[in-house]
C-alpha cells in the first residue's frame, strides 16, 4: 500500500527507499489524492443513482472511471509543481490549481448536499410540479387547439339544435321584412285614414276659428279623402294577410333544406372534434406524465436553490459543505506546497542528481547513436565508391567483348545468307545469276542488294563509355530490305 501511495504522489520508489525519513511525507500526498478521488467516486455514484436513477451495476464502473480521472488529474497537478527559486514563482502554479480545485469541490460537492437535503429537495419539487401543472392548464385556455376545439363545438351543437328543432324555428312572418314594410306602410295609412276622419267631424261639428260648421263641399271632400285612406288601409290588410302564407311555405322548405344540410355535416363535424379533443387529451397526459416523473438533476438543483434562497440554516449548511469538500481537493495541492516552502530534503537532493545523471547519460548516448549514423554513412560511402572503381576498371573488357561477338554474329549471318543464296544456284536451276547478285567472296565486299552489318558507333572501345546492349545491336541496311532471315538477337 505504501509504494502505492508512493507512486500516486509522483515520487521515486527507488530513490525513496534510501531516504525513511521523508518517505512519509510522500505518503502523506499519495493519501490525500487517494481519499480526494474516493469521495470522487461516491459523489459520482449518488449523482448517478439517486438524479438520474442510473441501475448501481451501471453507476458504479461509471463513478470507478470519474474516479480514476480525478486521481489522474490530482497527480499531474502535485507532480507538476517543482521547487522555485521565489515565493512569487508558487504563486502563479498554484493559483491555476486552486482554481481548479475548486471547480472540482464544487462539482463533487453537489451530489452529497442533493442527498443530504433529499428531503427538502422533495418537497420544493412538489411545490415546482404544481407551479407548472397551475401555468400550463391557465395558458392552454389560450392555446389555438383549445380555440379550435370550442369552435368545433360551437358548430357542433349548432347543428344537434337545427336537426332537433325541424330545421330552425318557425318565422313570424310579422317579423320578415317584407310584411314589416307593409306594416309600416299600414300605420302610415292608418295615421293619415284618422287624420281625414278628424278632419271631416271638424268640418261637420265646426270648431272656432278652425272649421265652418255643415255637410259642406269642404266636409265632402274631408269625407271622401277618409273613404279613400279607409279603402287604402283595408287594402294593406289584405296584402299583409297574402304575405303571411307565402313566407310561412318559404320558412318551411329553408327550414328543411336546414334540416338536411346539418345531419350531412355533423358527422364531420363531430369527428373533427373528437380527433382535437384526442390530441389535446394526449398532450395534456404527456405534460401530467413528465411533470410527475421529472425528477432529474436540474430540477433537483433548482428545488435546492429555491428552498436554501429563504431559509439561512440550509443556506449556511450548503456553504459549509462545499467549503468542506474544496478543502479536501485543494489538500493535496496545499500539502505540496507547504513541502516546498520547507529546505530541500535529502530525497530532492538525490531526486536532482538522479536526474542530472540520466541527463548526462541521454547526452552521450545520443552523441554515440550519432557518431553509429555518421560511420554507417561513411562505411556506405567507401563501399560506394570501391565498387564503382571496379565498373570503371571492367569496363574495356566488357566494350571489347560486346563489340567482337557484334562481330561474330554479323560474319554468321553473312555465312547463312551465302549458304541459302549458293542452294539456289545448285538446285533451284531456275536463273543464272548476274556476277553482280553473286556472294562476294567470304570476308570481302558487301552481300548483293547493298546490305551490310552496320556496328554503333557508340561500341568504341573508349573505355570512358558503359553502353547498353541496344547500342551493340547490328543493323541491316539496303535498297531491298533485310535477307529472307533475320540474323540472330
Amino acid at each position: 500500500m505504501g509504494r502505492l501511495l508512493i507512486w500516486i504522489s509522483g515520487a521515486s520508489p527507488g530513490i525513496l527507499k534510501d531516504f525513511p525519513g521523508d518517505r512519509a511525507k510522500y505518503v502523506g500526498i499519495g493519501a490525500a489524492i487517494l481519499i480526494t478521488s474516493s469521495i470522487a467516486v461516491v459523489s459520482m455514484t449518488f449523482a448517478l443513482a439517486a438524479a438520474l436513477k442510473a441501475p448501481l451495476w451501471a453507476a458504479i464502473p461509471l463513478a470507478l472511471g470519474w474516479g480514476l480521472a480525478i486521481l489522474s488529474l490530482d497527480r499531474w497537478l502535485v507532480v507538476s509543481l517543482q521547487r522555485q527559486a521565489h515565493w512569487w514563482g508558487y504563486l502563479t502554479l498554484v493559483l491555476p490549481r486552486v482554481l481548479l480545485g475548486v471547480l472540482f469541490g464544487l462539482i463533487i460537492s453537489t451530489p452529497f448536499v442533493l442527498q443530504i437535503f433529499a428531503p427538502e429537495i422533495s418537497k420544493q419539487i412538489t411545490v415546482i410540479q404544481t407551479q407548472r401543472s397551475n401555468a400550463y392548464f391557465a395558458q392552454l385556455s389560450s392555446d389555438p387547439l383549445t380555440k379550435r376545439i370550442e369552435n368545433e363545438q360551437a358548430a357542433v351543437s349548432s347543428l344537434q339544435n337545427t336537426i332537433n328543432s325541424g330545421g330552425g324555428p318557425v318565422v313570424d312572418p310579422y317579423t320578415q321584412p317584407v310584411v314589416a314594410g307593409l306594416e309600416k306602410q299600414l300605420a302610415q295609412d292608418v295615421s293619415k285614414e284618422n287624420s281625414d276622419f278628424r278632419q271631416y267631424k271638424c268640418e261637420l261639428g265646426g270648431e272656432t276659428g278652425v272649421c265652418q260648421a255643415g255637410d259642406g263641399p269642404l266636409a265632402q271632400a274631408d269625407y271622401q279623402r277618409y273613404l279613400q285612406d279607409k279603402a287604402q288601409v283595408s287594402q294593406d290588410n289584405s296584402n299583409i294577410s297574402a304575405q303571411a302564407p307565402s313566407i310561412l311555405a318559404n320558412n318551411q322548405v329553408q327550414r328543411a333544406q336546414a334540416k338536411l344540410d346539418a345531419s350531412a355535416k355533423l358527422p364531420a363535424a363531430q369527428a373533427a372534434l373528437q380527433a382535437d379533443r384526442r390530441t389535446q387529451a394526449a398532450l395534456v397526459n404527456s405534460f401530467n406524465v413528465n411533470n410527475n416523473s421529472n425528477a432529474g438533476l436540474l430540477l433537483r438543483l433548482q428545488a435546492l436553490d429555491e428552498a436554501t434562497s429563504g431559509n439561512g440554516a440550509l443556506s449556511g449548511a450548503r456553504t459549509l459543505l462545499w467549503l468542506f469538500f474544496t478543502v479536501i481537493e485543494c489538500l493535496p495541492i496545499a500539502v505540496k506546497v507547504l513541502l516546498l516552502l520547507g529546505p530541500e530534503n535529502a530525497y530532492e537532493r538525490a531526486l536532482a542528481l538522479d536526474e542530472r545523471t540520466r541527463l548526462r547519460a541521454a547526452k552521450e548516448e545520443a552523441l554515440q547513436r550519432q557518431a553509429a549514423r555518421i560511420q554507417a554513412a561513411d562505411t556506405a560511402r567507401q563501399e560506394e565508391d570501391r565498387l564503382q572503381s571496379e565498373r570503371e576498371a571492367r569496363l574495356p573488357s566488357v566494350v571489347k567483348a560486346a563489340i567482337d561477338a557484334e562481330q561474330e554474329v554479323a560474319m554468321e549471318s553473312i555465312r547463312a545468307w551465302k549458304s541459302r543464296q549458293l542452294s539456289d544456284i545448285g538446285y533451284g536451276g531456275q536463273r543464272q545469276l548476274s556476277t553482280s547478285e553473286r556472294a562476294p567472296a567470304e570476308g570481302t565486299g558487301t552481300p548483293p542488294g547493298g546490305f551490310r552489318p552496320y556496328v554503333s558507333p557508340s561500341s568504341s572501345d573508349d573505355p570512358g563509355t558503359d553502353p547498353s546492349p541496344d547500342e551493340h545491336a547490328t543493323a541491316w541496311v539496303g535498297q531491298s530490305g533485310p535477307p529472307s532471315q533475320a540474323p540472330p538477337a
